[in-house]
């Protein structure tokens, strides 16, 4: 029996959610090629890093492949027009914590690295990349600037109207990064050890066992709408929390509070990197938006959940 449940786990690990026969893995060919015609025009100049990324023995087919099978499973959970519910949640939330774990062992980043750092240390490759870049970025500001007038007058609009002067080419945005190159990459190598920690813990497979436990505890009585979590299911929540077997694993603690922190602190920490744009849009998740009603919705909600396992995490010891 143990070595039936070993080879199970075993097989989970290697194929994610995605199996190599049936239904769900028809249409992944098409899917590969439609990906390779539209990166290949992006990333020609870098030589070898299209061949790289589609070559399954690095693994970054396999992942593509799973995301998109993941997502194909979803849609077809979730098509109801009244949005996701929680017997909905309750049967993919494993899905997602197999997808995580496929993640963590996954090694594509590892294997195309190399080529990466080699054409980013390229100036004439960095600056064809960035010319593709650039374009993208003056059709995504001419799209800002025909829309801007439906939400002038507003919070948001002020942080519409704040990136469009601030960032009127895409040069203004290369020497901001280059600007403040070395905050990018603390930051980035900070979530990636916290990251690579979650996946070290063996989380996804931890969290999986805490969330399947959790959920019925939540969805109960006037909880029955997953968009709603302030008042019944906060509740609900609340009381589930301590009593749930198992508990909250560690790894994942740490996570929660990895983000929650930043959250908290979002203003401070766009004032000390002098962005106003960074700070308007933190006071905005502070006070909300008094002309954006869905805005204060989700603002309020956010703040339900955050309040909620913020609380609950600081009853817990994990050292």
């Amino acid at each position: 029996m143990l070595l039936a449940l070993a080879l199970v786990f075993a097989v989970e690990a290697r194929e994610g959610i995605c199996k190599e026969d049936g239904a769900l893995t028809a249409d992944l060919e098409g899917m590969l090629s439609v990906v390779k015609s539209t990166i290949s025009p992006y990333l020609s100049a870098c030589s070898g890093l299209t061949e790289a990324l589609m070559k399954r023995s690095n693994g970054c087919v396999k992942l593509m492949e799973q995301g998109y099978c993941y997502y194909s499973i979803a849609k077809a959970r979730t098509s109801s027009i009244d949005g996701v519910t929680f017997d909905q949640i309750q049967e993919g939330f494993p899905d997602v914590m197999r997808l995580a774990g496929y993640g963590c062992e996954n090694k594509c980043f590892e294997n195309i690295a190399p080529i990466v750092k080699a054409c980013y240390a390229d100036e004439a490759v960095k600056e064809v990349i960035l010319g593709h870049i650039s374009n993208g970025f003056d059709k995504l500001r001419s799209m800002a600037v025909t829309n801007q007038g439906s939400i002038l007058g507003t919070p948001l609009g002020k942080v519409l109207t704040m990136t469009l002067e601030k960032y009127s080419s895409f040069d203004d945005v290369r020497s901001m990064v280059l600007r403040n190159k070395d905050k990018i990459s603390d930051a980035y190598f900070a979530l990636k050890a916290e990251l690579k920690g979650w996946c070290a813990a063996g989380c996804p497979k931890k969290t999986k066992k805490w969330g399947v436990a959790l959920l019925p505890g939540i969805a109960q009585g006037d909880c029955n709408d997953p968009k709603v979590f302030c008042g019944a299911c906060e509740d609900n929540t609340r009381a589930a929390l301590p009593l749930t077997d198992p508990r909250m694993p560690c790894c994942m603690v740490r996570l929660w509070t990895y983000f929650s922190e930043r959250a908290a602190n979002a203003k401070s920490l766009a004032e000390d990197a002098g962005s106003d744009i960074g700070v308007a849009l933190a006071e905005i998740l502070e006070s909300g938006d008094a002309q954006n009603e869905k805005v204060n919705y989700a603002i309020a909600q956010y703040n339900c959940v955050k309040s909620t396992f913020d609380d609950y995490i600081g009853t817990r010891s994990c050292a």
